[in-house]
């Protein structure tokens, strides 16, 4: 800058430094703008899909280097959780904050000053919390929110790197008068400056603001400690709350949007220096006005639109709709997430992560695989988290988009493929799973196996990779049981033969599909580890029945009056609970006819059914209720969290598991409702399907009743029998909450399937 008075301040912001960051393009960008003495600030990101920063020491020690040099270390959210700030609850938001605060002062001796909310999604409530965890800035992006009070300086971006013409624009800033120096938050990622045309771009700005008189280049911390009033007179504006309201539809405007679009083409794809004057003009005017909250103006350009003057214009604009067109069908929007924003399971950064973890530690480096492209099932997260606990590197691979139903802490995650419905969506998600395999090369692999789920074994068996597959059920099985013809069923069977042969071992829930397995695969040795002390012996396929388990943390004896509180329930009377899915198999048609039964000698009984999604016999259910004129009792209450879910097990006096004798053909056994059930001290009423539901556990432990399956007057009797007698409730409680103590935790799993891994990595 030449002068001591600046007319513009240039925040350069680059936003998402994380352990995924490579540290070699990080380091050359970081050259580039030392090169020119300009400062910028890096919003670091503490976790990524639960890999944190410090697990990259080469982007941590640049990082370091960068602090050194005069860069600010701003703070980009926690876990980079996109619109988290602006749905989460105040008491989260609050711990996210401290815990990133914790870890950026633990890394780099100070906490942050700025704070860039993910996805430039946030709230008002923010800003009180932010100023308790020591912030002094914030610097978000449209859409802007209005300003009542200023608690801390709000310093938000609009101008991104690759669709403003910064250039004419720190010109322009530069030669108007004015009393305070206007603040310019250039922000961009780094994966969008990794051309060399990008790179050049980016050398000609930063030459620009070093050049060019009445520009000063700074970070956040520095410009609120140096221009404090200067800052304060560019949001005064934002406390209309119409003004805000009318600035945010002009910038979001179409017209708007896609003449930066097509600056963005030109740039880009034209390989041409030769600016389009018109286009460049009409921009500049626009980020002048939205710059000083000039909305009148920006509705004024916006509305007339950009005005051709002369031929050669006019030729450029029919160039630029040519290339804009082919820009949009090779790239149809920018990326918006980190993620997207590079080939993660590719990343030499991320190999190189886990390579030398798996050197350091090599019995201790695991790649989960869970292949459901809806969900990432209880039995995927609390394995893999509880190995965790036990000193594993676990990486949890899931397809894209694939919803958690418990939170899978300590555990690394990576989400694969596409958001794409149908074999493509399948395909796309095994197909970078398997490129993960071919890369990464890890010491083992864990997988939740489906049918579909073919490549990855092959790609591990041809590598000679330890592949233990976990098989929950065989769809087969369910298929061929309706028609034993179906060619479906048929073929479906062979690829969960193939599933199974080509996996180093095979890990099951019960003894009965252990059974069915070893018949699909016609010669397997079954091993049993319901017995903590079980003696391993791996012979080729060998099965391995594990049965599920429980978080005994979460799923504990809670006062019933305490719950029901808790979930806004009346206190008084009785409560029978059935939690989990709403198919057929569950017998819940059945419940409902066993519930209708015993209202009559229980009119203060209450009956909560929770669970159920997008299961095709859900409305049946209620029209059931309806014609057994049960609807003022029978409550539906849809899928609800994890946790949640045990607050409704602990406000029941008696809980059921009514399963129909087809759960045979479509379950795997060992069923988790039994067992959250037991954790939380209520007496259940199962039904007798044998050691496929474990049956037994309850018969030897007393902790509940066994009925037929399929009969409601039985399923009534037993459920009447629980309630009329509250010290047998107690008691039977007491036993399962103790059943499950002794072997049927998650972490008793863990060990179990601790045991399994490290047996077939010493056969390897």
């Amino acid at each position: 800058m030449n002068g001591n008075c600046p007319k513009v301040l240039v925040l350069f912001r680059n936003d998402d430094l994380c352990a995924w960051s490579d540290p070699k393009h990080e380091s050359e960008l970081l050259s580039l703008f030392n090169e020119f003495k300009v400062p910028v600030t890096l919003g670091v990101v503490p976790k990524v899909r639960g890999w944190r920063l410090d697990e990259n020491k080469a982007i941590l020690k640049l990082l370091e280097q960068a602090q050194s040099e005069g860069h600010e270390l701003a703070m980009h959210g926690l876990m980079h959780d996109h619109h988290e700030f602006e749905v989460l609850p105040v008491d989260e938001l609050r711990w996210r904050l401290s815990e990133g605060q914790r870890l950026m002062k633990g890394w780099f001796d100070q906490p942050a000053k700025t704070f860039i909310p993910p996805d430039n999604a946030w709230k008002l409530e923010l800003l009180t919390t932010l100023v308790d965890e020591g912030f002094g800035v914030l610097s978000s992006g449209p859409p802007f929110l209005p300003l009542s009070s200023l608690q801390i300086f709000v310093i938000d971006a609009i101008a991104r790197f690759r669709f403003t013409p910064l250039k004419p624009l720190i010109h322009h800033l530069s030669s108007l008068p004015s009393d305070s120096p206007i603040p310019l938050v250039v922000y961009f990622h780094s994966w969008e400056v990794r051309t060399k045309a990008h790179r050049d771009r980016l050398q000609n700005i930063l030459r620009t603001i070093a050049e060019t008189p009445n520009v000063l280049a700074t970070t956040f911390s520095n410009a609120i400690h140096q221009f404090p009033e200067a800052l304060k007179v560019w949001t005064e504006w934002r406390k209309d709350p119409e003004l805000v309201r009318r600035w945010n539809e002009a910038f979001a405007h179409k017209r708007f949007y896609r003449m930066r679009m097509l600056f963005r083409y030109w740039i880009e794809f034209s390989g041409r220096n030769l600016p389009i004057l018109s286009l460049e003009k009409w921009l500049v005017e626009v980020y002048e006005a939205a710059l000083k909250g000039d909305v009148t103006r920006m509705e004024q350009l916006i509305s007339e639109g950009v005005q051709v003057k002369n031929l050669v214009e006019g030729l450029r604009w029919v160039e630029l709709a040519g290339g804009s067109a082919i820009g949009r069908f090779k790239y149809s929007q920018p990326p918006k997430k980190m993620e997207d924003s590079f080939d993660a399971v590719s990343s030499q950064v991320l190999s190189s992560m886990f390579s030398n973890s798996a050197k350091t530690n090599p019995p201790r480096s695991l790649v989960y695989l869970s292949f459901d492209r809806n969900i990432v099932s209880e039995h995927a997260a609390m394995t893999s988290k509880f190995l965790a606990k036990r000193g594993w590197k676990v990486v949890l691979v899931h397809p894209c988009g694939a919803n958690w139903n418990a939170a899978p802490d300590g555990v690394l995650q990576l989400q694969v493929g596409d958001k794409v419905n149908g074999a493509k969506g399948i395909w796309q998600a095994q197909r970078e799973m398997a490129r993960l395999i071919a890369s990464w090369k890890p010491p083992v692999i864990y997988a939740r196996q489906h049918w579909q789920g073919l490549l990855p074994p092959l790609v591990a068996k041809r590598l000679d990779i330890p592949y233990v597959a976990e098989f929950n059920g065989l769809r087969h099985r369910g298929i061929l049981a309706k028609n034993s013809r179906s060619l479906k069923g048929r073929f479906i069977r062979q690829l969960e033969r193939w599933c199974a042969q080509w996996s180093t071992a095979v890990v099951v829930p019960s003894l009965s599909l252990a059974r069915r397995i070893a018949e699909l695969l016609s010669n397997a040795e079954i091993h049993n580890l319901t017995s903590l002390h079980h003696e391993l012996r791996i012979a080729n396929h060998a099965i391995f029945v594990i049965p599920n388990g429980i978080d005994p943390e979460v799923f504990r004896p809670i006062p019933k009056e305490e719950a029901r509180k808790r979930l806004g329930l009346p206190i008084d009377g009785l409560y029978v609970a059935y939690t989990g899915s709403l198919h057929h198999w569950q017998g819940i048609d059945v419940l409902l006819h066993a519930f209708a039964l015993l209202l009559p000698k229980f009119p203060n009984c209450r009956l909560l059914i929770v669970g159920g999604q997008d299961e095709p016999n859900k409305d049946a259910y209620h029209q059931l209720a309806h014609a057994l004129r049960i609807t003022d009792y029978a409550t539906f209450i849809p899928f609800v969290p994890y946790e949640r879910s045990a607050l409704y097990i602990s406000a029941a006096d008696v809980c059921v598991a009514p399963y129909s004798p087809s759960y045979r053909e479509h379950g795997g056994g060992s069923p988790l409702k039994l067992y959250a059930y037991l954790s939380c001290a209520r007496p259940v009423v199962l039904s007798d399907l044998g050691e496929f539901v474990d049956a037994d556990l309850v018969s030897t432990t007393q902790s509940g009743l066994l009925v037929p399956p399929n009969n409601p007057e039985a399923l009534a009797e037993a459920i009447v029998t629980l309630l009329a007698d509250p010290k047998l409730r107690e008691e039977m409680g007491r036993r399962g909450r103790e059943a499950v103590l002794n072997g049927y935790t998650w972490e008793h799993n863990a060990m179990r399937v601790e045991a399994v891994l490290e047996s077939v990595m010493s056969n390897k």
